[in-house]
């Protein structure tokens, strides 16, 4: 049986540490220059219009819509303000599309009551690419963000999130 001779593998871990020591020379830091800073990012592109998507949990109705920045959009008891909605930078790795929400229930007017109080059921930011990271949930209705739109060159390059470009 083969047995490794212990002082011979001391001998040689001294003899690399001596070869390593020899290698390594003093460097004055003042010697040594920053790296440059890195570039700034990139702006992201803002659109104007986004595409929504809802559905109703008691009926099953499904509804795919446009909202435009600033103006209110009513989906049965949900009004839905879009405040932003813009796409990644060329320069990030991972591709998606968000839009910052606010959405309220409402329920309608009925002629000779009272006004209902709308209560805040969403307020942030919503991501095509994981629509269950920041959920636009309601006990009667759910709604994701589908994409951007610029309303001057149609919808903005749809691309597979977590793709590089």
């Amino acid at each position: 049986a083969y047995a490794p001779d212990p002082g011979l593998a001391a001998e040689e871990n001294r003899a690399s540490v001596e070869v390593a020591e020899e290698a390594a020379e003093e460097i004055d830091p003042e010697d040594i220059e920053p790296p440059p800073p890195p570039p700034p990012p990139l702006r992201r592109p803002r659109y104007a219009r986004a595409v929504l998507m809802a559905v109703d949990k008691i009926d099953a109705e499904t509804l795919r819509f446009e909202v435009k920045v600033g103006q209110p959009v009513r989906y049965k008891n949900l009004v839905f303000t879009l405040r932003a909605c813009e796409t990644t930078a060329s320069d990030e790795t991972i591709r998606d599309e968000m839009a910052h929400l606010e959405v309220v229930s409402q329920p309608k007017p009925t002629p000779g009551r009272t006004t209902p109080v709308a209560r805040e059921v969403f307020k942030g930011w919503a991501f095509a690419s994981s629509p269950s990271l920041n959920p636009i949930q309601h006990p009667l209705y759910d709604a994701w963000l589908v994409g951007c739109v610029d309303p001057n060159a149609g919808k903005a390059p749809r691309v597979t999130p977590g793709t590089e470009s």
